[in-house]
């Protein structure tokens, strides 16, 4: 074993304490005893001197120096696994992040999904739709047919005679034209036309004893189909199938996008008949059939073109002065069925409804058939032995 080289003695005195505080850390209580035995054999040397007693102290001092190389050799060795360690540490933290660096540029390169278009719904179908039988209007529905110009402004306004239901019928559904033409002239054929407005073309159908009070796009905006309710019913009964929770649902008014499946329905139920039809089984009997089968089977719950697929509004809206319950939403006095009012009457009730600001539209009944309630509860009767 050979002497430290001099120039590490002055740095292993100086550092003796703190290489004694390592060497317990490292190197524990065996290599702690063995310093101290050293050190002790040293003092007994020194102390040999003064007594006689023969001491081998040039051994002392070789294992001396080999304690002190030995522990350089233990820090040295010690130093270089915990930078080994501490290497690794940082090789691996470097890794974690090359890594998550790789995981987000290979994400941003995958295509992200792109949000799906919501599904455009359409704009109110601007038309109305009247009916008569000849292309010249008496005065009165001549004046209540132009109160719509100033309702509904931007609408394109149709009106149909016997002739144009007939052409339409031949021309778009030939197949139920014999159909048709079996049904009984006037209001039966021009109940079953309506039908065919609004399928063909949608918009609104309104009657020409309907005075339009103010404008009501935005009641059409939001649904693919409006009906208007009316207070009072002829059909109490709930199995009956004509049955409604609202009452008596009119044909009066209505309101569709084209191609509506619910008057497709309607249409095809018709042609699946024979024979003569009771008056009312091709009108509003036959509308609110289709309103009960459409809830019956969930059609209410879905869509049509992005858009409700029925809606039916409470009678103060579209149908306030009902011809079944006379004093059911009746605004005034003046307020007469069956044509029974004057010119000043009439004006005197539609001020009245204005003044209400709950309705848009009001029905005269002008044209309720036979004009008498028994009547017409008959022929009700009679539509439920048929559709």
């Amino acid at each position: 074993m050979t002497d430290l080289p001099a120039p590490f003695l002055p740095f292993i005195n100086s550092a003796r304490p703190n290489l004694i505080s390592i060497l317990l850390v490292l190197d524990g209580k065996a290599e702690w005893e063995d310093w101290r035995a050293t050190k002790k054999g040293q003092q007994s040397g020194e102390a040999g001197k003064d007594v006689g007693i023969d001491r081998d102290v040039g051994n002392n001092s070789t294992r001396m120096r080999c304690f002190h190389i030995r522990l350089i050799k233990r820090c040295l060795a010690q130093l270089v696994v915990v930078s080994l360690l501490a290497l690794l540490l940082l090789f691996i933290a470097r890794r974690s992040e090359a890594d998550e660096e790789q995981r987000v540029v290979t994400s941003a390169k995958k295509p992200q999904p792109q949000p799906q278009p919501q599904p455009r719904r359409p704009p109110v179908v601007a038309i109305l739709h009247q009916s008569w039988k000849t292309a010249h209007l008496p005065p009165l529905f001549a004046n209540l047919s132009a109160t719509f110009a100033d309702c509904l402004p931007s609408f394109r306004r149709i009106l149909w005679t016997d002739s144009d239901n007939r052409d339409l019928v031949a021309r778009h559904y030939p197949w139920f034209l014999a159909r048709y033409d079996s049904l009984a002239p006037g209001v039966q054929r021009a109940d079953v036309a309506r039908l065919f407005y609004m399928h063909r073309y949608g918009g609104v159908y309104c009657d020409l004893d309907c005075d339009c009070l103010r404008g009501f796009q935005h009641l059409l905006a939001n649904t693919s189909l409006a009906l208007g309710a009316m207070e009072g019913s002829l059909i109490p009964e709930r199995e009956n199938p004509a049955f409604v929770d609202e009452g008596q649902v009119e044909n009066s008014f209505m309101y569709s996008q084209p191609r509506h499946p619910f008057f497709w329905e309607l249409i095809l139920r018709l042609n699946a008949t024979q024979g003569d039809l009771p008056i009312m089984a091709s009108g509003t009997y036959l509308l609110m059939t289709g309103i009960r089968s459409a809830r019956r089977i969930g059609l209410d719950r879905t869509l049509f073109s992005g858009l409700p697929y029925l809606t039916v509004y409470p009678p103060s809206l579209f149908n306030p002065f009902s011809w079944i319950n006379p004093q059911e939403g009746r605004a005034s006095p003046d307020c007469q069925l069956f044509g029974q009012f004057t010119p000043q009457s009439r004006q005197l009730c539609r001020q009245a409804y204005l003044k209400s600001n709950a309705s848009y539209i009001v029905q005269y009944h002008t044209q309720v058939w036979d004009k008498g309630r028994k009547n017409v509860l008959r022929q009700y009767n009679e539509a439920a032995t048929t559709i």
